[in-house]
C-alpha cells in the first residue's frame, strides 16, 4: 500500500484535539440528598434496562478516535500499489539497407556508419543492463538479433561484422527496403517489451516520423549524378536519345558519354558503333533531358518563341533506323555510383518474312499486312511478297505464308501458314475440306473463347458461301457457322496452321474493323512480342512471352527457365537481362535483352519523404494501481454514523 496524499497524515492531529478535549472537560461529583430518591429509583431502573449505557462514554472515546483516523486515511489517499518489474533500457534498432545505403563520402558508406553507430548503441545499452533487437530491413526484413544482452554481445558483434563482410552475400538491396516488414518484426519485440524504442538508421527524412526515432547516416557533403531514365524515340522511321540526368546536392557541370553498338546493320555488316558526349550544367536537384542523336534534319525546326528545338551540338549522327544496344554514361566520381550509367534496348527489330500466294489476289490482304507493318515497326521489319498468279510461291523461307484459293505442293515446315479457302486438303495438317458449302445468307459464330477472337463481333460478321471442313482435335476452332469450323487454328511445335473456310469476296468481314482485329490477334498468336518493353525499374515485373515452348532468362544468378506464357517474372536486381529463345521450326536462337534501373527515389538524395511507417504499440496503462479511497470513505461514514447514534443514545 501507497499514499498518494502522505500530508492528509496531518489530520491525526485532531487525536491530540480531542485528548484535550477530554482532558479539560468539566467533571462532577456525587452528592445524594433526599429529593434524589425518586430520580435514582428511575435511573436504576433504566440502566437495568439498557446495560450497554455504562460503556457509552468508552464506546464514544473509541469511535471518535477511529473517525478521525479514517478521515486521515481518506486525505491521504490510499492506493495498493501495483507489480512492475524492474525497468531496463530497451532499443530496437532497424538499419535501411537500400541501395542508397551504398553512398559513401569517401571513407565510409552509409551502411557503413550505420552499422558502427548500432554497434555503439548495443555496447551502451548492454552496458547499463539492458537488451537490444536488430533489424536489416533488406529486401525481405529479417533479424539480426533479438533482444541482446551483456552476455550476447559479442554474438551481436560478429553479425553485425558480417553484413560489412565483402565476402558474404550484401544486405543491400538494388532498389528501396522493407520498411514495412521491419517494422512488423519491430511489432513482435513491443508485444513482450512494449515501451522499447525503435531506432531506424537510414538516409532518407520524413516529415512524419511518428514515434519512431530516426537517425540519419548521410553525410551533408555526399552527391549524386544520376542518369534517371533513357528513351529511343521513333520518328520519321529515325531514332533520337532522349536521357534525363540530375544532380543532387549541388550545382555541376557534368559530361555524359553515350555509345551506340550495332548501328544500321546491313546484311553481312552488325552495325557501325558510334560514339559522342555532351556537358550538361546542372542546376542542384532539377531534372534536364538531354537528347542524343536528333536527326539533321530537325535542327531548323523552331519552338513557339522561335528558338531552336534541337542544338545542333547534340547531334552526334543521324539517321539511325536500327541499333543492338545503346549505352549513356558518365564517369564523374560521385558518392553513387549505381546510377551513373543505363543501357537502351530493343532498336535491333526482328526480321519476318510474309508472302502472299493467291490465284485471284485482293487488297484487302494487301492492306492489313501494310497496316501491321506500320504499327508494328518497333519491334518487326516486316518484308512483303507478292506472289505473281503466274508463279508457284515458296515452301521455305518464309516466317509466313499465306494461301488463299491455292495449294502448295508441300505445306512449309518453317513458318505459319494460313489457307484461305484451300482448293484441297492440305496433306498432313488434320484439315479436311468437304467439296460441298453452304450458300445463303449466314452468320458467324464464336464457339469458345479464344486470343484471337476476342472482342471480335462473330455475330455479325455475314457469309454468303463457307466450305465445310473438320479438323483435329488439335486445332482450336474460333468462328464457325452453323456448328462446322470456319476459322480454326494450330499451334504445336512442329505445325503452326490456320485455316478460314470462307473467302474475303462472300463476306462483309473486310468491311468491319473485326477483320483488321482478327488478322491483327491472329499474329500476335503466333508472332507474340517477348516484352513490349525494354527498361524497367527494380521492383517491377514483366509480362514474358514467346514464340518458342521455353524460354530462358539469363544475366543474374541461375538461368531461369519459363515454360508458362504469358509469365511474369519479378525484377529484384539492376542490369541487364538477356532473354533465350530457340524457335521450334527453324532451331534460329533469338536473343533479346532488357535493362532494369535502380528507382528514381534512391538516386534522389534531397527528397523528405511524407510518413514512416511505424509499428502497432499496445500502449500499456499509465497506472495501475488499485485505489483505496472509496473504501476509508465508506468506513468514515459507517464511524461518523455510529458515532452519532450511540450518542444520541445516550442519557
Amino acid at each position: 500500500m501507497k499514499w498518494l496524499a502522505p500530508l492528509g497524515f496531518l489530520g491525526l492531529i485532531g487525536l491530540v484535539v480531542l485528548l484535550i478535549i477530554y482532558v479539560i472537560k468539566p467533571t462532577y461529583q456525587k452528592r445524594f440528598v433526599s429529593s434524589t430518591y425518586v430520580w435514582k429509583h428511575s435511573l436504576k431502573f433504566r440502566k437495568h434496562k439498557h446495560p450497554i449505557n455504562k460503556f457509552q462514554d468508552l464506546l464514544l472515546l473509541i469511535l471518535q478516535v477511529l473517525t478521525i483516523i479514517a478521515c486521515a486515511f481518506v486525505m491521504a489517499w490510499p492506493v495498493i500499489e501495483a507489480f512492475k518489474p524492474d525497468e531496463t533500457v530497451q532499443r530496437i534498432a532497424v538499419i535501411d539497407a537500400s541501395v542508397s545505403m551504398n553512398a559513401s563520402n569517401g571513407e565510409a558508406t552509409r551502411l557503413e556508419r550505420a552499422v558502427s553507430e548500432v554497434s555503439a548503441l548495443a555496447d551502451e545499452v548492454t552496458q547499463a543492463g539492458g537488451e537490444i533487437s536488430v533489424i536489416m530491413a533488406s529486401e525481405k526484413a529479417y533479424f539480426v538479433s533479438v533482444r541482446t544482452t551483456i552476455a550476447t554481445l559479442p554474438e551481436l558483434r560478429d553479425s553485425l561484422s558480417l553484413l560489412l563482410d565483402t565476402q558474404e552475400e550484401s544486405p543491400l538491396t538494388d532498389g528501396s527496403c522493407d520498411v514495412a516488414g521491419a517494422m512488423k518484426l519491430a511489432e513482435e519485440v513491443l508485444d513482450e517489451t512494449p515501451k522499447a524504442k525503435v531506432v531506424f538508421y537510414t538516409d532518407k527524412d520524413y516529415y512524419d516520423k511518428g514515434n519512431v526515432e530516426v537517425v540519419s547516416v548521410a553525410d551533408p557533403f555526399e552527391y549524386n549524378v544520376a542518369i534517371l531514365d533513357c528513351r529511343a524515340v521513333l520518328e520519321e522511321n529515325y531514332y533520337s536519345f532522349e536521357v534525363d540526368v540530375a544532380c543532387y546536392g549541388r550545382d555541376r557541370g557534368i559530361t555524359f558519354y553515350f555509345e551506340a553498338y550495332g548501328v544500321n546493320p546491313a546484311e553481312g555488316n552488325g552495325g557501325n558503333t558510334v560514339r559522342g558526349n555532351l556537358v550538361a550544367t546542372l542546376e542542384r536537384d532539377e531534372m534536364v533531358t538531354l537528347t542524343f542523336c536528333a536527326p539533321k534534319s530537325k535542327q531548323d525546326e523552331t519552338d513557339e518563341s522561335g528558338d531552336p528545338l534541337y542544338d545542333p551540338e547534340l547531334t552526334t549522327f543521324e539517321n539511325v533506323y536500327a541499333y543492338e544496344s545503346v549505352w549513356v554514361y558518365t564517369s564523374e566520381e560521385d558518392s553513387f555510383g549505381a546510377d551513373n550509367d543505363f543501357y537502351i534496348y530493343g532498336g535491333a527489330k526482328q526480321n519476318l518474312k510474309v508472302q502472299y500466294c493467291s490465284d485471284e489476289p485482293n487488297i484487302f490482304f494487301r492492306s492489313v499486312i501494310r497496316s501491321l507493318r506500320n504499327t508494328q515497326q518497333a519491334n518487326w521489319d516486316i518484308d512483303f511478297t507478292e506472289v505473281s498468279i503466274y508463279d508457284e510461291g515458296a515452301t521455305e523461307g518464309y516466317d509466313l505464308y499465306i494461301f488463299e484459293r491455292v495449294m502448295p505442293r508441300t505445306v512449309p515446315k518453317d513458318g505459319v501458314v494460313l489457307f484461305v479457302n484451300p482448293a484441297s486438303s492440305p496433306f498432313a495438317t488434320g484439315i479436311t475440306m468437304s467439296s460441298y458449302g453452304r450458300t445463303g445468307n449466314f452468320y458467324l459464330e464464336a464457339p469458345i473463347e479464344h486470343p484471337i477472337n476476342k472482342n471480335v463481333l462473330a455475330e455479325r460478321i455475314q457469309v454468303t458461301a463457307c466450305r465445310q471442313m473438320t479438323v483435329s482435335d488439335e486445332y482450336d476452332v474460333v468462328l464457325s457457322c452453323y456448328g462446322d469450323p470456319a476459322f480454326a487454328v494450330k499451334n504445336t511445335d512442329e505445325q503452326k496452321i490456320a485455316v478460314m473456310a470462307f473467302e474475303l469476296k462472300y463476306s462483309d468481314i473486310s468491311m468491319l474493323t473485326d477483320f483488321g482485329r482478327l488478322f491483327f490477334q491472329t499474329f500476335k498468336y503466333y508472332f507474340p512480342s517477348t516484352v513490349t518493353n525494354y527498361n524497367f525499374e527494380v521492383g517491377e515485373s514483366v509480362e514474358l512471352n514467346a514464340r518458342a515452348p521455353s524460354l530462358t532468362v539469363r544475366g543474374h544468378g541461375d538461368d531461369v527457365l519459363v515454360s508458362t506464357f504469358p509469365s511474369t517474372l519479378a525484377l529484384s536486381e539492376h542490369g541487364t537481362y538477356t532473354l533465350v529463345q530457340e524457335l521450334p521450326l527453324t532451331s534460329e536462337l533469338v536473343m533479346e535483352s532488357i535493362y532494369v534501373k535502380i528507382p528514381n527515389a534512391e538516386s534522389d538524395f534531397t527528397t523528405t519523404l511524407e510518413e514512416l511507417v511505424n509499428p502497432n504499440i499496445a500502449v500499456p496503462p499509465v497506472d495501475l494501481d488499485y485505489d483505496l479511497l472509496l473504501y476509508f470513505a465508506g468506513a468514515l461514514v459507517l464511524l461518523m454514523f455510529a458515532e452519532w447514534w450511540v450518542h444520541a443514545r445516550k442519557l
